[in-house]
């Protein structure tokens, strides 16, 4: 008895994820951070930049995802 694949192709289906993350901080860096006087770029928004982009590449590191 042979199986018929179907395609998927035309399947409509509702993806979603979640992501967290912790972020340890000596007592200085943490302090600096508050009071918004970190000398290089804004730290908060490179991170959240930097976990977007590692999520858009999740599909090309774990296979079938």
């Amino acid at each position: 008895m042979m199986e018929k694949l179907m395609s998927a192709q035309n399947r409509q289906s509702i993806r979603t994820a979640e992501a967290e993350s912790t972020v340890y901080l000596g007592p200085k860096a943490f302090e600096l951070l508050q009071q918004n006087e970190i000398r290089k770029d804004d730290v908060l928004s490179v991170a959240i930049i930097a976990g977007i982009m590692a999520a858009k590449k999740t599909s090309e590191l774990i296979p079938l995802c």
